[in-house]
């Protein structure tokens, strides 16, 4: 696979897509505050959700990926701006289907959000298939770090902003209830559409690479003969995982500790600020030092997080909550730029689309057995009162043992690079 950078854009084409790129993931991270996020998680909490199906939600914006597989094959020729529009577009309009649990109740509700998130998920997955050839055509080699800090700084801005209003309209009496929250979601369509229309304007003429499933296996099996390539989708996938077991911190705030909505609310206002840190202290050094030293220290703190949360008592103090789910969300974000700056230095020019596709089916098989691990895990524990300490004891386990895999990772990738400088 070549690894080429050269892209059929002009410097000014690149420099008014990269601004509209950033604008698009300021509204977007409005969008995602609004229609996914805790949101979705507090609805289906409310009508009564299993574990499982939290679990579920938890990883089912990755699990969706399946769908990648017929992406290749059903959109080769067409312009990836247009298809990143067109299903961007599409999730939010998915999204007003949630308004059908005004009208139900129990488990039908439940189904109904699951089945609407699903769809919503489905068509982000295909929407955000565009997402890493688009960075890899806008973001030089010698500024992606800094490019992927900022544009991740700008999605976290809103995201915070969003997560505040959220807050701020829950103390109103009429937003904290259903009704509310559908409203809430709506609101998210209205910024979910704006993105859409941005995306659209960037303007990047590729196509989606007519790519068959023979292809889309072989990419497949370059990589896994690759160690390097390997080890670095083995890292995003870790990233990606882990992300699933910090999400349980809604339903673990909620279920466990009894927290109410609004301060659930509170405490992810609080964690998109460790996202932001993250993404401000990201830039300083990201395209300075080694992407491993960094990637250990951040594997280690999750480590120990995940640690902490086996063992936390049920009667634990805000404030130390509030502390712990900062940190776990400033070191998920650093994971996640560092990952994403080795996986788009490894996409090839030629077939990004089939690149993206193994990437994002890779993605889904590990949610889906991940994410049912760890909603199944606290099911069981809650059914058979086997608790360490509280029923969500056993999925934060699997969630330090995804990271344990993850700090391996990192030693076997540095091995492989050490060797491959000394025979060089």
């Amino acid at each position: 696979m070549s690894h080429d950078n050269t892209v059929s854009v002009t410097s000014e084409e690149r420099r008014r897509g990269t601004r509209l790129f950033f604008q698009s993931s300021f509204f977007n991270g409005f969008a995602f505050a609004f229609l996914a996020d805790s949101i979705v998680q507090l609805i289906a909490i409310h009508f009564g959700a299993t574990n499982l199906q939290l679990g579920y939600l938890a990883s089912a914006i990755h699990v969706s990926g399946f769908v990648m597989l017929i992406v290749p094959v059903l959109l080769g020729g067409r312009k990836i701006v247009t298809v990143y529009f067109l299903f961007w577009l599409l999730r939010g309009l998915l999204s007003l289907g949630y308004g059908g649990v005004v009208f139900l109740d129990g488990q039908p509700a439940v189904v109904l959000i699951l089945v609407v998130y699903t769809l919503f998920a489905v068509s982000r997955n295909i929407g955000t298939a565009m997402d890493s050839p688009l960075k890899h055509i806008l973001f030089p080699v010698e500024k992606r770090g800094k490019r992927i800090s900022r544009n991740l700084f700008w999605f976290q801005a809103s995201r915070l902003l969003g997560r505040l209003g959220s807050y701020l309209l829950f103390m109103i009496d009429f937003f904290n209830s259903i009704l509310g929250l559908v409203f809430i979601q709506y609101l998210g369509v209205v910024f979910n559409s704006i993105t859409a229309v941005l995306i659209k304007k960037i303007p990047v003429q590729e196509r989606v690479e007519k790519t068959s499933l023979g292809k889309v296996a072989t990419i497949a099996m370059q990589i896994v003969h690759h160690k390097e390539q390997l080890m670095i989708l083995c890292l995003y996938l870790v990233t990606m995982v882990a992300f699933i077991f910090v999400s349980l911190l809604v339903a673990f705030q909620r279920r466990v500790l009894e927290y109410s909505e609004t301060t659930v609310l509170l405490i992810q206002f609080f964690a998109s600020c460790g996202y932001i840190a993250a993404t401000v202290v990201a830039p300083k050094f990201i395209d300075k030092i080694k992407s491993i030293p960094v990637l250990l220290v951040a594997f280690g703190s999750q480590i120990l997080c995940m640690g902490i949360l086996i063992f936390i008592p049920v009667d634990i103090h805000i404030a130390i909550m509030i502390i712990l789910v900062v940190i776990m969300y400033f070191v998920h974000s650093i994971l996640f730029i560092m990952s994403n700056k080795l996986l788009l230095g490894i996409i090839p020019v030629a077939d990004k689309i089939g690149f993206s596709v193994v990437v994002n089916f890779s993605t889904a098989i590990a949610a889906l057995v991940f994410g049912a691990a760890a909603g199944g895990l606290a099911d069981i524990s809650e059914a058979n009162s086997f608790t360490v300490s509280h029923i969500y004891s056993l999925s934060f386990n699997l969630g330090g043992l995804v990271c344990v895999i993850g700090f391996f990772c990192t030693i076997i990738l540095y091995k492989y690079k050490q060797k491959k400088l000394i025979d060089i």
